[in-house]
């Protein structure tokens, strides 16, 4: 389904999604290909095995529009990064969105260690 990850709200731009990168661990033998139909011409990238396609929003976020083909022969794996304006250790990409609770059961086994660089503050200096 033909779809984009950022549209840069105006009202509130920090914290939205600026650009993507899409890494193809591993690629469909058929099918697969990921298509941004409001190009002029129309893209349609035939990605490879360790293929690596980035794309950004700005200036104009409706040609980022991009679908998934479907894969017709093999198997299509994917590693996506997303990336933020105006994220800090002081104020993380999550407070930015609002999409709501989701049930997860697996919630207790969150990372506790420091955030986004940030260094553990230890009193004993024998730990460091």
């Amino acid at each position: 389904r033909p779809h984009t990850d950022g549209m840069g709200d105006k009202r509130r731009p920090n914290g939205k999604r600026v650009a993507t990168t899409l890494v193809y661990c591993e690629a469909a033998t058929e099918g697969g290909a990921t298509v941004f139909p409001q190009g002029s011409p129309p893209l349609r990238f035939q990605p490879s095995t360790g293929d690596l396609l980035f794309f950004e929003y700005a200036p104009h976020p409706r040609l980022q529009l991009h679908a998934a083909c479907p894969v017709l022969q093999g198997s299509k794996s994917t590693f996506t990064q997303w990336y933020r304006l105006g994220v800090t250790p002081e104020q993380p990409w999550d407070n930015f969105e609002d999409w709501g609770s989701f049930p997860n059961p697996y919630s207790h086994t969150r990372w506790k260690g420091p955030r986004y660089g940030k260094e553990e503050e230890t009193n004993n200096k024998d730990e460091l």
